[in-house]
């Protein structure tokens, strides 16, 4: 047999071409027989007809009992050669010569998806795209029914259905029959070696290599596709008469087959799940490339469902979701087999198998013991909604109660998820089964939608069957309390975890099918069987669910980044929060508004409740917005309005860039936009509402995700104090917007505003707010226990139910005033009530908002008081009076609401209420007095405050009157405007004159930022930020931007609308003049003011200059050290730049090839530089310190903020100081402190011994025993040696990302930094090393030229206290010398250096002066060597409060002539003329071999240059660009998961899976630049970054780099995204600050 030329397409197809060649290659059998067949149609070729002509007619293939036995012969290996000889001898051609006649291949469907998307019009046509994954491995590229054709690839436009017969006709009929028998005889030969286990394991390599060879023959031919999947599915696919309960036999049936024939080998392998693995990638396929083989496997599929899917481990999985990839979005299968084309019955399945599913999942929450069996968490639910909007589909199952009763069983059997403790929302089983629970809410809401015109009693009918199940579920009893039934018999009777529901989809169900089917009679019907029992269970489990899981929101993972598979980029949260609102909405229906608050209390007050301060305020947000929430599955204009207006309300919104929700799931775009262009207008590349909407403006708004909700809210209050002050509105909190009206079915939610109960609990919160020490008053209800218990310090929630009782008016008022029958009644009452003499006589004739506010009751204020009558509206007055005292003066402008509202329905009030001294007239100017009451309260505020305000007097910048960057001003604790007009006209001064410089200039702008704390009633707080060009004035224009404080969420790519860098540059002190009704943001400034007030230890001290003082006591060091705070971080940023420096030798083509291999060995094995070969011990060299040590270690980088503490006073407030802390007055990240005082005390000796500590925590802990002490005495003067090598390196100016030069920090940093430099070096220098040998120091090791010369000079001064200048001259000089060496192995061509020619080389540059261009080369590298000496000059230049920064700028520090004459060094052509190289040409020449007995050659390191600085890969202009690079950059060795992310430092590709040896959080802490990590993420145009914290790895919200045309940063992929230099530039900012657990956090 000859070798034939095929070609294998996939990996699997490797490997049989390997197994070509051998014996194996011979035929089976000498074997032949003749016969002849018969042409016939392609679809009927059974029809025997003689054939002439030809010596291949005579011939017959082998009898089918021949080739088995052969296949079957003892010890036989299989392989491709063997098989392709068998098919010879079947088919009488070789397979080759098969694929040449009849050519089919391009009729078959795609399975690489990425190569078509490229070769498709996609690109051009700019169409919108997402990257995924599909475990299926095949593209839908030829798929009509998921592809338009239009976009099929060059490759795949005649896949079609007609071109597939069409080349299968092409086949003559013999052809076909030799090609069915082979096929034939192929499967038969499978089912006889797997029918017994023993048989398969033996067989196993042979079937492994048939069903291979067998996939590749598939890959090449719709032809042979055609025909396999007849012989596997044991039947004819005639596309012209094909029924799937009649088939048709197979064609050329033989009396010797047909046992065989009968047997259908697709039920085979189905009962066998352990074999049919080995099938599926022919299967794949066959299904993907043949719609009528598609249908019966389908059905055998189905057959097998239950026995395939119930296991639920991996290989029950992986069946499940390949074949579910092809059918679970093809309508075209799965509409007929979910109504009624087969007796297994699609839907039945997936209802029955998960409700056991279901089972094998609650021992996951029910036990606190780990399981070791594992469930695999997959679902085929996720096609049900889809179905369910098919009118054929939903009819065919809405009359089948047996299919709506497995439906309802299976949502029930999710209500048994409890838990003994606490459910993590964010663990993956939670997250499956919350999933689940979207898809049955989605699913019965597109019944009942699609169903409800032909069907009306669809939504009652599904109720019923709900209610039926919901009778079904087990709760505790109910105890009966004053006739209510309520969860606990006593209020306060604690809740536990097990009691609490995670997931109660059967209620979210019904409130589904009453939103969508909603009509009067359906609520009707509702309550007539609905029980007390089964609703306060109802109300219950949603109260206990949203009060215990506050925070859940399945949209957001605070674990995860935006790049897991649950990112999100939508402002409102998930479904199941307007379903349980509207929930409780019908539990106040049908309970009635006293029961219902009697429940909500009885829930409310059987939790803990941790953080008064904002746990009751969200809280009774509940209670509100379920009196306000306006239930809607399909929202009108008016409901999308409301929406929108508190979305675009915070000033973020952009709407061509983020989601709405769920909202707005089916809402056309175009309406959105309608909506959107009538409420604002846009501003820049935001939306802003315009100002005749802020009055609709929600505060209580319930939707909004827990990812943007802090930062939307607090944003929200912001822009709406800004659009009070632009109207001269003053500055109140905002009334109850106007909301759509109810529909007429849910108005009995309304009835809640008439109930006296509601006005009651709002009397006793008020009452209790302003009188707390009242004993009480005559025939209260009984909650008013509960509250005066539950509410210890009702000022956190009087605005709360300030605004219930505004709303309720306000319903009255609009909704109920208008239609009200009896208005004359009403108001004789009223009048009868005050014309009485003892109001309390006065009996209510109905049920009514107003009637409730004028009730009197008989309060008792003090113990021997007379008590006195009050009503709801006489403690609105006395919080009116008290705002004359400023107080409560954000409750104006609802109490004018109500007062006017009240007057305005009748005339009695109206003059009660004047006659009390109620002015209602509405001044737009706020009075003089109450501007003095201001400033008088204000004044009283700066007297507690003034020493934090001296505290910031040290970061003033005398030029400008500015603070430096990192200082928070007393703005952080009060809000602080301009002190003057002045100062107002002399900013906006500045403002206009930058505005006019900059103009048409395509400057960067620098942005930074500046804390100020805005008064609200919410717990948020704002910061404002000012946007800098980064000139020589570096003037300031301001902008605002939120930061969220409570709860602490990390910061979102929401609030960044300029990716500039940033700071946080303060503004000047100014004149307080607002008091906050908020506390401050930094929560350790109240527990401050506790240890000051309580320190007795520092009480007997006089103040002393704040400068020199703990920022806690304020006092200074007699008595205590002070410490300075600090940061120390891990950072590779001069380690990457020494890899990119050596990796840019090694390319030097100028540079010999063996200092280039020299440099190479060295550098990757000696060094190996991030690794520890071995731990140093007291008897090593320090040379070996210089050499490799300080190289392999972690690089370390250590600020400060220049705040200073006692360590007393700060393990008081933080008593773990040591695993990171912020600092008590900035709120910076720290983590260590850093003496200021050194000297030989004890109390110093400990100071510094805790500093060193702390710095071994981020080396080599291992260092800590007294083994190793001396080690690390000798080793902590890395950490002031990387400290300067980063310092140089950042604060260099550079052009790159940019088109003009610009430094990478400021002066004010650079300041600081260095004076947190010198402070360093001082406590390092104290250490107490052991004296080194002479002859063993660094500049005199024989190994000094494998060393940085400063390094080695450095590292001396530090070892033996020597002269630090003339040994850092010497270093330099040794630089010089090396440069040299450098220049002559250029020069000459060689590194074959010996003593003759080195002296003869540089006599020859002594007597030829260095070029300009050479010169200009030398400068370049000599620039960085001086920096370094500057800095370390600095150390010995004393440092003093009153000038603690740098004695020069950055831009001299940047200038070579300007270093030059700071530091008195002549120029490179003078300096080696004058010097006399024999001692160094002596010492160089004496060094043969490296330490580990490399042959030496040239010097290392080679110098640096100041121009080249660490970088990114170079990144493509276009996203689509980098797409096409990287898309096919292959699975991951270890997970096998595509490699979806790009390090943005060395340019390898890597999976983001967690825990996986292959990810890009294992090469984090691998890339030259470890630990911090940068990837260019794949699936999506956004730059992932990944930082250590604290010993732990963490991810930042992304960057966006790619751009829109916009300018807008997009999360998803798109052809017309463009890198934005500017994205770029801010971001390698950010990462070359080097202090990364700051500037990413």
């Amino acid at each position: 047999m000859g070798n034939t030329n095929s070609a294998a397409k996939s990996g699997s197809n490797q490997n049989q071409q390997q197994q070509r060649g051998g014996d194996s290659g011979q035929p089976l059998s000498d074997t032949s027989s003749n016969g002849a067949t018969s042409p016939s149609s392609a679809y009927d070729t059974s029809s025997p007809v003689s054939l002439v002509g030809g010596t291949d007619l005579l011939r017959e293939p082998p009898p089918l009992k021949t080739v088995l036995d052969e296949l079957s012969a003892k010890d036989l290996k299989i392989t491709v050669d063997l098989l392709e000889g068998l098919f010879k001898r079947c088919c009488f051609m070789e397979i080759e010569s098969f694929f040449d006649k009849y050519p089919s291949e391009d009729t078959l469907k795609c399975q690489f998806g990425a190569t078509c998307f490229f070769n498709g019009p996609h690109i051009d046509e700019n169409h919108s795209f997402t990257v995924g994954e599909n475990s299926s491995a095949v593209c839908d590229c030829g798929n009509a029914e998921s592809v338009n054709p239009h976009g099929f690839c060059i490759d795949h436009q005649n896949v079609d259905e007609d071109n597939q017969i069409k080349q299968f006709r092409s086949v003559q009929p013999f052809v076909q029959k030799d090609l069915h028998l082979f096929f034939r005889y192929i499967f038969a030969y499978l089912q006889r070696v797997t029918a017994v286990p023993a048989d398969f394991e033996a067989n196993k390599p042979n079937v492994e290599t048939i069903l291979e060879w067998l996939a590749f023959l598939a890959s090449r031919s719709s032809i042979l596709i055609h025909i396999i999947s007849q012989e596997v599915s044991s039947q004819r696919l005639d596309y012209n008469n094909f029924d799937l309960n009649s088939p048709l036999p197979l064609p050329y049936a033989t009396n010797e087959n047909v046992m065989l024939e009968s047997h259908h080998f697709l039920s085979y392998i189905f009962r066998r799940p352990n074999l049919l693995e080995y099938f599926l990638d022919l299967l794949t396929l066959l299904i993907d490339n043949h719609r009528l083989f598609r249908f019966v496997l389908f059905e055998e599929y189905l057959k097998n469902y239950v026995d395939i899917f119930t296991p639920r481990d991996t290989l029950s999985t992986e069946i499940t979701m390949l074949i579910g990839s092809f059918y679970l979005e093809t309508s075209s299968i799965l509409i007929p087999f979910t109504t009624g084309l087969s007796s297994n019955n699609f839907l039945e399945l997936i209802f029955k198998t998960h409700k056991d599913y279901m089972k094998l999942l609650e021992p996951f929450y029910k036990s606190d013991k780990q399981i070791e069996k594992e469930v695999m968490l997959q679902t085929d639910l996720t096609c049900v909604p889809k179905l369910f909007k098919n009118k054929q589909v939903g009819k065919y199952f809405v009359e089948h109660d047996n299919m709506i009763k497995l439906y309802l069983e299976f949502a029930l059997a999710l209500h048994n998820f409890t838990s003994p403790q606490f459910v993590d929302p964010t663990i993956t089983t939670t997250c499956f089964l919350v999933a689940l629970e979207h898809k049955l809410m989605s699913s019965i809401k597109n019944l009942v939608e699609v169903q409800k015109p032909e069907k009306p009693d669809t939504p009652a009918k599904l109720s019923l069957a709900i209610i039926g199940q919901i009778n079904k579920l087990v709760y505790p009893p109910l105890f009966e309390r004053n006739g209510l039934k309520l969860p606990h018999q006593d209020f306060f009777q604690k809740f536990k975890y097990s009691e609490i529901p995670v997931h109660f989809p059967l209620y979210r169900m019904l409130c589904n099918v009453i939103l969508e089917g909603s009509h009067v009679g359906l609520v009707d019907t509702i309550k007539s069987v609905y029980t007390t029992e089964d609703v306060v269970n109802m109300v219950n489990t949603v109260l206990l669910f949203r009060v215990c899981y506050i925070s859940y929101d399945p949209s957001y993972d605070p674990k995860e980044n935006l790049l897991k598979s649950q990112q999100s980029t939508e402002f409102l949260t998930d479904p199941t929060m307007m379903c349980d609102l509207f929930a409780l909405q019908v539990g106040l229906m049908i309970l009635g508004p006293r029961h219902y608050l009697h429940t909500f209390f009885n829930v409310i007050t059987s939790v803990d409740i941790y953080n008064n301060s904002t746990a009751f305020n969200e809280l009774f947000a509940l209670l509100i917005s379920s009196f306000q929430v306006r239930g809607t599955v399909n929202p009108t204009e008016d409901e999308i309005r409301y929406h929108m207006i508190q979305v675009i309300s915070s000033g973020f919104f952009i709407l061509e860039n983020l989601k709405l929700g769920f909202i707005f799931k089916e809402t056309p775009p175009s309406t959105i936009k309608k909506i959107v262009e009538e409420v604002s207008v846009k501003k820049e590349q935001v939306r802003v509402l315009k100002d005749e909407y802020w009055k609709d403006v929600d505060l209580f708004y319930p939707f909004l995700s827990l990812k943007y909700k802090n930062i939307l809210k607090s944003r929200t209050i912001q822009n709406y104090k800004e659009y009070q002050k632009r109207n001269d509105i003053p500055d109140e909190f905002p009334i109850p917007p106007t909301l759509t009206p109810l529909k007429p079915q849910f108005k009995a939610v309304q009835d809640v505003f008439d109930d006296p109960t509601l006005f009651e609990i709002v009397f006793a919160v008020l009452l209790e707010f302003l009188h707390n020490d009242y004993i009480g008053y005559d025939d209260s209800f009984d909650l008013l226990p509960v509250i005066r218990l539950l509410l210890k310090k009702t000022d956190i929630v009087a605005n709360d139910f300030l605004y219930i009782l505004a709303s309720g008016l306000k319903t009255f008022h609009d909704e109920h005033l208008p239609t009200l029958e009896g208005k004359e009644e009403i108001q004789k009452s009223i009048d009868e009530f005050y014309a009485l003499e003892n109001k309390l006589e006065w009996v209510t004739p109905r049920k009514l908002s107003f009637f409730n506010v004028i009730k009197k009751y008989n309060v008792e204020l003090a113990v021997g008081q007379d008590k006195k009558q009050t009503s709801l509206l006489d403690l609105l007055i006395e919080i009116w009076q008290s705002t004359k005292q400023s107080l409560n003066v954000e409750k104006k402008a609802a109490l004018r609401y109500i007062f006017t509202m009240l007057g305005d329905f009748n005339a009695n009030i109206k003059q009660y209420i004047k006659d009390v001294g109620v002015e209602l007239g509405q001044s737009t100017q706020t009075s003089q007095e109450e501007i003095d009451q201001k400033k008088s309260i204000s004044d009283k505020r700066k007297k507690i405050l003034e020493q934090m305000r001296q505290q910031q007097q040290y970061f003033l910048s005398a030029a400008e009157g500015k603070l430096e960057p990192s200082s928070p001003t007393i703005s952080s604790i009060v809000s602080t405007p301009p002190a003057n007009i002045n100062d107002e006209e002399k900013l906006e001064k500045v403002k206009v004159e930058k505005k006019e410089k900059v103009e048409g200039e395509e400057e960067e702008e620098e942005e930074e930022s500046t804390s100020t704390t805005t008064t609200t009633t919410t717990t948020t707080t704002t910061t404002t930020s000012t946007k800098k060009q980064e000139d020589e004035e570096e003037e300031i224009e301001e902008i605002e931007k939120p930061k969220i404080v409570e709860p602490k969420i990390e910061k979102t790519k929401i609030e960044e609308f300029d990716e500039e860098e940033e700071e946080e540059e303060e503004e000047p002190l100014e004149e307080i003049k607002n008091v906050p009704i908020m506390s401050p943001p930094n929560p350790s400034l109240l527990k401050i003011k506790e240890i000051f007030d309580d320190d007795e230890e520092h009480a007997h001290q006089e103040p002393v200059n704040l400068d020199e003082c703990c920022i806690i006591c304020q006092t200074g060091k007699e008595q205590e050290i002070l410490y300075s705070i600090g940061y120390i971080d891990i950072t590779s940023t001069s380690q990457l730049h020494n890899k990119l420096e050596v990796e840019r030798h090694i390319a030097d083509e100028t540079l010999p090839d063996a200092y280039v291999n020299f440099l190479d060995e060295y550098y990757y094995n000696e060094i190996n530089p991030g690794s520890l070969p071995y731990l140093p011990n007291k008897g090593d060299e320090p040379s070996l310190f210089a050499c490799f040590l300080f190289y392999r270690s972690a690089s370390t980088y250590i600020s400060s903020c220049s705040h200073n503490v006692h360590q007393t006073c700060l393990r008081k407030l933080h008593p773990t100081f040591e695993d990171g802390f912020s600092c008590p007055l900035c709120s910076l990240p720290s983590n260590v402190i850093i003496p200021l005082t050194v000297d030989n005390t004890i109390e110093s000796l400990e100071a510094r011994k805790l500093f060193y500590t702390a710095l071994c925590k981020f080396d080599f802990f291992l260092f800590m025993n007294k083994e190793n002490a001396t080690v690390i005495e000798r080793y902590m003067w890395k950490y002031v040696l990387q400290n300067i090598e980063t310092l140089e390196l950042k604060s260099r100016k550079t052009s790159l990302y940019s088109d003009s030069p610009y430094f990478l920090m400021k002066q004010t940093e650079f300041n600081k930094e260095v004076a947190t430099l010198k402070r360093l070096f001082n406590v390092i220098m104290a250490c107490n090393v052991p004296p080194i040998q002479e002859g063993h120091l660094p500049m005199e090791s024989s190994y000094l030229f494998l060393m940085d010369p400063f390094i080695a000079s450095t590292y001396q001064v530090y070892l033996s206290n020597c002269d630090p200048f003339n040994c850092i001259a010497h270093g330099y000089t040794v630089y010089l010398f090396n440069m040299l060496i450098m220049h002559m192995m250029r020069t000459v061509g060689h590194a074959d250096i010996t003593k003759k020619s080195l002296t003869a080389f540089i006599n020859d540059v002594k007597a030829n002066p260095l070029g300009p261009e050479a010169i200009e080369d030398f400068n370049d590298q000599i620039l960085p060597y001086l920096r370094k000496m500057y800095l370390f000059r600095e150390f010995y230049l004393p440092v003093t409060a009153d000038s603690p920064q740098a004695t020069i700028s950055i831009e001299d520090f940047s200038d070579f002539g300007k270093m030059k004459e700071y530091l008195n060094v002549n120029s490179i052509d003078k300096f080696v003329s004058a010097m006399d190289f024999t001692p160094l040409i002596d010492h160089y020449c004496s060094l043969v071999n490296t330490p580990k007995g490399s042959k030496f050659v040239g010097v290392y390191p080679p110098p640096s240059s100041f121009k080249h600085l660490p970088k990114f890969i170079n990144l493509p202009e276009r996203y689509i660009d980098f797409l096409r690079v990287n898309l096919d950059g292959g699975h991951c060795d270890h997970c096998k998961n595509l490699k979806k992310s790009v390090c943005m430092f060395c340019g390898l590709r890597f999976c983001v899976s967690d825990n996986c040896k292959g990810s890009s959080f294992i090469h984090s802490y691998r890339c030259p630049n470890t630990p911090f990590g940068l990837f260019m993420c794949i699936d999506n145009p956004l730059v992932k970054v990944l930082k250590e914290e604290h010993g732990k790895t963490s991810s930042f919200y992304p960057f966006g780099i790619y751009l829109n045309p916009h300018g807008v940063e997009c999360v998803t992929p798109d052809t017309s995204l463009t890198l934005s230099q500017k994205k770029l530039k801010n971001l390698y900012k950010h990462w070359m600050n080097s202090n990364n657990s700051r500037k990413f956090n």
